[in-house]
């Protein structure tokens, strides 16, 4: 069962930290799937 990540959802680590998710990407070769997502703390870096 596949879930559906919503994009510009915010969703909560089970450590605790929240993460906003910016989109998700293909690689180019394997073309397997990526979230691209930005930590909601710290330096709030990609």
């Amino acid at each position: 069962m596949e879930r559906k990540i919503k994009i510009n959802g915010i969703y909560k680590h089970f450590k605790g930290n929240y993460y906003l998710v910016i989109d998700i990407a293909n690689h180019s070769e394997t073309k397997e799937k990526y979230i691209v997502y930005r930590r909601l703390y710290g330096d709030g870096s990609l």
